[in-house]
C-alpha cells in the first residue's frame, strides 16, 4: 500500500507496513508532524513541494492513500478531490485534512475520510490506515476478475454485485451518500474441508446463502465474492445505527439457525463484519457459532 500526504500550501492484498508515503508539506495543516509521526514507526517517506508535483507522481505511480489539506468553497474542493482521483489510476483513499472539522463533515467534499489537522494524533492517523486498507481489500475481492459465481437462488454473480458495490463507492464520493457491505464468511472452511472434504464445505456454503436469501429484507442486494463468502450491499441507511442493527440481527439469526447448526461435523464458524462505504471503517464484528442446543 502507498500512502500519498498531500497539502496545497494555503486485493491490494498488501501489509500496511509496506506502504510508500508521499508528503506535499505545509506548515499550515501540520505535515511535518505527520511525516515525522509515520516515519517513526518505520514507515517511508516521499516529499514533494507543490500539488503538481504530487499529481505527476499518481501520473506515474499507484497509489492508494492521499493526505489532503484543501482550502476553498464546496465546488472548489469537489473539483481538486476529483482531478486527485482521475490522476491515479486505482482507486485512492483520500483523506481530507481539515482546520473547520464540522464545516468539512457538514458539507463533504468526496473525501473518504476527513481529519482534523489541528489535532493530529498517531491513533487517527493509524485508524485511517486500516480503515483504506480494508476498503482496498474490499475493492480487490469484490473486482476479483479471476473468478466469478453465477446468479442462483437470490444470489447475485459476483461481476454484477461489484458494479453496484463500485456505484455506492462512487456515490459515496460524489455526493456523500451512505451505505455498507456486510461480509459473512465462513472462517473455518479449511477445517470443514479437513473433516469431510468437498461435499460437506458445498454443503454448508449452499445452505448458508439460503439462510441469508431467507433472512434477508427484500431490498438487500446479496453476492457470493469467495468460494466461502457473501456480502450484502445496504443502502440509504435511515439513522446510522440502521446498518450496525442489521448486522447485529444477521449475526444473532445466523448464531440460532437450526439447519446451520446440523449442517457439518463441527461448529461452523461464521465472520459476520459491517464495513461503512466509503469510510471502510469496521463498524461491527462478531463470530456466529450455530451450535446444538442441548
Amino acid at each position: 500500500m502507498t500512502i500519498i500526504f498531500m497539502d496545497n500550501g494555503t486485493n491490494t492484498g498488501k501489509n500496511v507496513s509496506t506502504m510508500k508515503i508521499l508528503i506535499v508539506s505545509s506548515n499550515a495543516h501540520n505535515t511535518s508532524d505527520i511525516g515525522q509521526m509515520i516515519s517513526e514507526k518505520g514507515y517511508g517517506i516521499t516529499v514533494c513541494d507543490t500539488p503538481q508535483d504530487a499529481m505527476d507522481r499518481l501520473n506515474q505511480e499507484s497509489f492508494d492513500i492521499v493526505f489532503l489539506p484543501i482550502q476553498g468553497d464546496i465546488n472548489e474542493k469537489r473539483h481538486t478531490i476529483a482531478t486527485i482521483r482521475r490522476a491515479s489510476s486505482g482507486y485512492v483513499y483520500i483523506n481530507e485534512l481539515s482546520k473547520d472539522i464540522a464545516a468539512s463533515t457538514e458539507d463533504n467534499a468526496g473525501a473518504n475520510n476527513i481529519i482534523d489537522s489541528d489535532n493530529i494524533t498517531w491513533d487517527a492517523v493509524r485508524d485511517t490506515i486500516n480503515n483504506a486498507k480494508r476498503l482496498q481489500d474490499l475493492i480487490a475481492t469484490i473486482g476479483n476478475n479471476n473468478i466469478d459465481f453465477p446468479s442462483a437462488g437470490g444470489i447475485i454473480a459476483r461481476s454484477a454485485f461489484n458494479q453496484l458495490f463500485l456505484s455506492a463507492l462512487d456515490r459515496g464520493n460524489r455526493y456523500s451518500e451512505m451505505s455498507s457491505i456486510l461480509t459473512i464468511s465462513l472462517e473455518n472452511y479449511q477445517e470443514l474441508f479437513n473433516l469431510g472434504g468437498n461435499y460437506v464445505v458445498e454443503y454448508a456454503v449452499a445452505l448458508l446463502s439460503k439462510t441469508l436469501v431467507d433472512i434477508r429484507r427484500q431490498s438487500d442486494i446479496i453476492g457470493q465474492v469467495k468460494n466461502h463468502a457473501f456480502s450484502l450491499l445496504l443502502q440509504m441507511p435511515k439513522t446510522p445505527q440502521e446498518p450496525i442493527e442489521a448486522a447485529k440481527r444477521f449475526a444473532d439469526t445466523l448464531a440460532n439457525t437450526p439447519s446451520l447448526q446440523e449442517a457439518a461435523p463441527t461448529p461452523m464458524g461464521l465472520r459476520v463484519s459491517l464495513v461503512s462505504i466509503p469510510s471502510g471503517e469496521l463498524k461491527y464484528e462478531k463470530l456466529a457459532v450455530p451450535e446444538k442446543k442441548l
